[in-house]
């Protein structure tokens, strides 16, 4: 078997002797949706299916099939970007979760979003299955990328940005021939974005803006890409890879 921890490629019944010994079922999250003039559609999709496996090898977990859409409300009126609703999103996790968790009795669920917004279904859905007994985790790839690759940044005040220079020398790395060259420029982010992050939500903020992503920038990315290399982009991966499958061992290792 290609790789042994592929749900999607094993029968019935070795998957259930599969799961007897696996830590948890890891549940990627995609979307499609604009990533500037160079980028494709599907980037979060190609991410996921060459980084869920290497996740799985670290972790011993097994892996679901990505779910390919997701919710881009933020992104909505560029072509080829596909909106579902964060309430339908929700209800279509929660099947999946549920199958998973209590038909098969998997010991854990964890959620690996490769696209940050499908964390707000996610989240709902995390905290009743929590309260039900469940063992449940959420994992944020691109957050933690940027957390792993900002100090390989050349453009330091927008490259963890949509389409930047993180983003891009990670699908370099991985798909170099999706890459529309040559790159662009680069764009400046508009106002919108710095007046909606001056007003974010989360530790020590008190306040929550909302904005959209045509207040952001014009081609659906933006910041400097001259910097962006399939050598920074593969340190990034193998830095992020390490880094999330260690926190899914950790926290599993205390539930």
């Amino acid at each position: 078997m290609k790789n042994p921890f592929d749900i999607s490629r094993m029968t019935g019944s070795a998957y259930e002797q599969k799961l007897k010994d696996a830590p948890a079922v890891l549940l990627p999250l995609a979307s499609q949706e604009i990533l500037g003039s160079h980028g494709p559609l599907g980037a979060d999709m190609i991410v996921s299916n060459h980084v869920t496996p290497l996740i799985a090898q670290q972790t011993q977990c097994l892996y679901a099939p990505c779910i390919p859409y997701g919710d881009t409300l933020e992104l909505e009126g560029w072509a080829g970007t596909v909106h579902v609703e964060s309430r339908l999103l929700e209800a279509y996790c929660e099947a999946v979760a549920r199958a998973f968790l209590e038909r098969d009795k998997a010991a854990a669920l964890v959620f690996i979003a490769y696209h940050s917004l499908n964390l707000k279904a996610v989240d709902a859905l995390c905290r009743r299955l929590k309260l039900e007994g469940h063992t449940v985790f959420a994992v944020d790839w691109w957050r933690a990328a940027s957390q792993c690759g900002k100090k390989l940044l050349k453009d330091q005040q927008s490259g963890t940005g949509h389409g930047a220079e993180l983003t891009t020398s990670v699908l370099m790395a991985l798909e170099n021939g999706l890459i529309a060259q040559p790159l662009p420029a680069g764009e400046q982010p508009l106002d919108g974005l710095s007046r909606t992050l001056a007003y974010q939500f989360g530790a020590g903020h008190a306040y929550q803006a909302y904005g959209c992503f045509r207040e952001y920038c014009t081609t659906g990315a933006w910041g400097d890409l001259s910097g962006a290399t399939k050598d920074k982009g593969a340190l990034i991966i193998q830095e992020t890879v390490d880094l999330i499958a260690e926190t899914i061992q950790s926290f599993l290792s205390h539930t």
